[in-house]
């Protein structure tokens, strides 16, 4: 729009150009400076118009994890700890929640790839990671006031099962999602069976994940018990598993691929 409106002006100015320098280099320096300033001058006056304009045609895109914030934390309470303590566990059972959702969407995610629900583990993570920094920020301060030796120890496990939770979320979006992908842009695929046997493990480790929620939230003994049981058990299905992979590795080393990303799926940390 601005070289049309210079049109007029082309014959005056490069008159104008001459007089001033009988160098073609500076002429053309020096109409390009005046014509980027006078097309500034010119626009100046409607900025504030144009700008309303963009955010009308391109609004501005909301992020997530706006809406993502600690629930329960309350610096308030450390006069207090235990009620303080109480008040992060339940902010950890708000992080097992989103750690719980994305366990729950790896096997549909190796089954059937789907882009729309890898952004949704994507940015489960990323909610996790925010939650997980708040809380153990939360716990550095409370470890920091007057506590019991009963009140510090809590503190320091509800510390290492942030740690965990925060693992298990990087694990899963690090190292799953690229797997899924790759999977996927490769054309590869499970046999059978092979989908069966990661269902299987799929499911114990989200019954699993259950488990040790329960046990967080009513303080459960026997609830943990059971879950450590089963964690037993699904160490035991993973080496029965890999076991049961490799003679086939040896027999078709072509295929070596599939099987190799099937054994990774299978090493899925467990929280302990």
């Amino acid at each position: 729009m601005g070289v049309i409106l210079f049109l007029p002006f082309v014959g005056p100015l490069a008159e104008l150009m001459m007089k001033l320098t009988s160098s073609p280099g500076f002429q053309v320096a020096n109409v390009h400076t005046l014509f980027n300033l006078a097309i500034a001058a010119l626009f100046v006056p409607f900025v504030s118009h144009f700008a309303r304009f963009l955010e009308i045609i391109v609004p501005e895109k909301k992020e997530a994890s706006a809406d993502i914030a600690p629930k329960y934390l309350d610096e308030s309470l450390f006069s207090t700890p235990e009620v303080a303590i109480g008040m992060a566990s339940k902010e950890i059972m708000h992080i097992s929640d989103h750690v719980t959702d994305m366990t729950k969407q790896v096997y549909p995610l190796f089954k059937t790839y789907d882009p729309d629900l890898a952004e949704q583990i994507h940015q489960k993570e990323n909610h996790i990671d925010l939650l997980s920094t708040a809380t153990n920020k939360y716990l550095t301060h409370l470890l920091r006031q007057p506590l019991t030796r009963d009140e510090f120890n809590k503190t320091m496990g509800l510390v290492h099962i942030v740690r965990d939770f925060e693992y298990i979320g990087d694990v899963i979006e690090k190292n799953i999602l690229y797997k899924a992908e790759s999977k996927y842009v490769n054309n590869l695929d499970f046999s059978t069976e092979g989908h069966t046997d990661i269902y299987t493990m799929h499911t114990k480790i989200v019954e699993l994940t259950h488990m040790v929620n329960t046990a967080l939230a009513t303080n459960s003994c026997v609830m943990a018990e059971r879950a450590k049981t089963l964690q037993e058990d699904i160490v035991d299905l993973e080496f029965r598993l890999r076991m049961s992979i490799l003679p086939g590795c040896k027999r078709e080393p072509m295929k070596l691929r599939i099987p190799a990303l099937f054994i990774w799926m299978l090493s899925m940390p467990i929280l302990e």
